[in-house]
């Protein structure tokens, strides 16, 4: 892997791609437009590559692996600045120099390192994996021109703006690293990545996106706001069991996590005409916003519900076609990991499982792969709906279903 011309990629490629309509010269190669794919029709768009940066590990095939077998990634914080946090577990990527460990300096160098947040150079990483996966990268002007990235990155760095606004207040200007903005600088929203990535190629403006998400904000001063907001599971100390799934009874909460993962998303044909391994298909897109409460959606799920529908008439997928849906999510790094376990999914052919889940509550009456991984066993193609939705938290998918099926008035 060439690493200085993939940093170059990763850090020009989208200001190419959204401000560039013409080539570099004029004859280098042919001129590139916005608007539809020759012809009119919209282009097929598939998922070539998968890298990630998860506390399941880094790589691709043992993060997926751990994921199968029923692994967690969550761990004790058990350091004394969590003390007085009530919650004191988080889902942090392993370092150090064991199997599937984040080691940095193997993406970047010391003064990469030192000018960047974690959250970014995690997604550097997590970027040369997938295209390391897919077994391609962009060599020449032309397929660079045609290839972009669009990584979100849900929350800066809390501790980072802390410590430095403790040491501007107790010594002045001269404490403040030259290094402080670009650390904390969001690269853009998240939520609506990898949607409008597939759109990029199936729309003719990219043949290639490297698209994704990162986040690395675990830390006292982030868990403790979110702690007083009431959306941590208080339960959770320094032993197992870790806190309860979203469909027990207990549910408390959502668990903090870090971490990076990026897709490698091609038009379909020429994926296929280089020979690359197919994880899945994009289908279809949806998006929508519901901005009842700062955390919690609307009662009635009426967002997510808009936002699957929109997604299913986007792939002209009828409902009862979908036989998988995940668990959403409002995190960038953990929407994007999602989508790479999803496609994975498909892939092999296996659902991942959903741990502490011994029990729900009587009206979650569905499959929600309890404890152990199972066989996807649908015929014909494997579907699933990728829910984007601005302000949210987990929905009954027992409702969506029956929604989906019989229109907003129906289920509660």
């Amino acid at each position: 892997m060439r690493m200085h011309q993939a940093k170059l990629l990763l850090k020009t490629a989208e200001h190419r791609l959204l401000t560039a309509r013409t080539c570099v010269g004029p004859t280098s190669c042919p001129r590139r437009y916005g608007g539809t794919a020759p012809g009119g029709s919209r282009r097929r768009v598939v998922i070539t590559g998968i890298g990630l940066v998860s506390p399941l590990g880094t790589g691709t095939a043992l993060p997926w692996e751990r994921l199968i077998r029923g692994q967690s990634g969550i761990v004790a914080m058990d350091a004394e600045e969590y003390r007085t946090v009530p919650c004191k577990v988080a889902a942090r990527v392993p370092r150090g120099n064991g199997d599937g460990d984040f080691r940095e300096e193997t993406f970047a160098s010391r003064g990469e390192i030192n000018s960047m947040s974690p959250a970014t150079v995690m997604a550097l990483a997590a970027a040369e994996l997938a295209l390391k996966d897919c077994g391609w990268y962009p060599a020449s002007p032309e397929e660079q021109l045609a290839t972009g990235v669009a990584v979100g990155m849900g929350m800066v760095p809390l501790d980072e703006i802390a410590r430095t606004a403790k040491a501007f207040s107790a010594s002045g200007y001269s404490k403040v690293s030259p290094f402080f903005v670009p650390r904390i600088l969001v690269n853009m929203a998240a939520g609506h990545i990898m949607g409008d990535a597939a759109r990029f190629i199936s729309h003719g403006d990219a043949d290639a996106m490297l698209a994704g998400g990162t986040e690395a904000c675990v830390g006292p001063l982030a868990m403790a706001g979110f702690a007083r907001r009431g959306r941590w599971p208080r339960a959770g100390t320094n032993a197992p069991p870790w806190p309860r799934a979203l469909s027990t009874p207990e549910r408390e909460g959502f668990v903090m996590g870090e971490g990076a993962a990026v897709l490698l998303l091609e038009e379909r044909e020429r994926a296929l005409a280089r020979g690359a391994r197919v994880y899945a298909e994009v289908l279809g897109y949806g998006l929508s916003g519901d901005a009842s409460h700062i955390t919690a959606p609307t009662a009635d799920g009426d967002g997510a519900f808009r936002c699957m529908s929109a997604a299913l008439r986007d792939a002209g997928v009828a409902p009862d076609a979908v036989t998988y849906a995940p668990r959403a999510t409002c995190w960038a790094r953990r929407g994007a990991l999602e989508a790479a376990f999803t496609a994975m999914a498909c892939y092999h052919g296996n659902l991942p499982p959903t741990l502490n889940l011994d029990r729900t509550d009587p009206e979650f009456d569905l499959n929600y792969v309890p404890l152990s991984a199972q066989r996807w066993g649908a015929e014909g193609r494997r579907v699933r709906p990728h829910k984007l939705v601005r302000v949210r938290r987990h929905q009954r998918l027992a409702v969506y279903r029956q929604r989906l099926t019989n229109g907003p008035g129906s289920g509660k």
